[in-house]
């Protein structure tokens, strides 16, 4: 019986001698993508975010495809998995911070963001650049069809316009044609490269002050899933399209 209590004696000791335990920290180095829904002002806004941890010290930078965020992190603190900063916004009435806190894994990071008031969710996925490599990229015989989609421009990202691209293929080269749900006189589609990383096209329009071009310049996000940005130079104007094959 002594035996009996004299090992408990022991095993509670060393229970109690052990420390809680503590989660070991998953290095976040690499970029990290995903995308938000801003209510307010009824857009989607991709986030990427490339961090760089290294000897207990985290840095990093953040963008979006709108043009509104390109700025260095701060504040950055990860503790047991858990990842908090803020980033810079920057528009054209006013500049302020988005604050993130975020719950970190391997490969993908899930939590919240606040904003002058305004909150939503953001999940981002660590991107792995040898696979990224092997599957993404256009090709020529899937771009054959209808892509359709919303429009904004960056000034006014809660107006959106429908654009549709109908693509062709002759002599193994693609030929497009343009329109929109406004009935705008779209002349000509201009396609000026095509790999496996950028659709870039050109695309001529008359308008209230003459003729008019915009480019585009695309990047596929999935299969059937384009977005990317576009310019009309003698406007001034820029913005965002996504497109999805119909």
């Amino acid at each position: 019986m002594r035996k009996v209590l004299l090992l408990a004696m022991v095993l509670m000791f060393t229970l109690v001698s052990i420390p809680a335990f503590s989660q070991e920290n998953t290095n976040l180095s690499g970029t990290w993508e995903g995308t938000i829904y801003i209510a307010d002002i009824d857009i989607e806004m991709e986030l990427t975010l490339v961090l760089e941890e290294k000897n207990g010290t985290l840095s990093g930078k953040m963008t979006d495809d709108w043009g509104f965020i390109n700025c260095a992190i701060k504040e950055p603190k990860h503790e047991n998995n858990v990842l908090t900063f803020k980033a810079l916004v920057e528009t054209a009435s006013d500049d302020h911070e988005m604050a993130f806190r975020m719950t970190a894994a391997k490969t993908k990071m899930e939590g919240q963001w606040e904003s002058l008031g305004t909150y939503g969710s953001w999940t981002a996925v660590k991107q792995n650049e040898d696979e990224e490599k092997s599957t993404k990229g256009f090709n020529l015989k899937d771009m054959v069809g209808t892509w359709e989609g919303p429009a904004a421009f960056k000034t006014s990202p809660g107006s959106k316009r429908i654009l549709t691209l109908v693509l062709v293929e002759k002599d193994e080269k693609l030929h497009g044609t343009f329109s929109d749900e406004a009935g705008t006189n779209y002349t000509k589609v201009e396609i000026t490269n095509f790999d496996k990383d950028n659709f870039i096209f050109v695309v001529t329009f008359q308008g209230p002050g003459g003729e008019y071009t915009m480019d585009m310049n695309m990047t596929q996000k999935a299969a059937s899933l384009m977005k990317g940005k576009f310019k009309i130079p003698k406007m001034n104007r820029e913005g965002i399209w996504k497109a999805e094959k119909k």
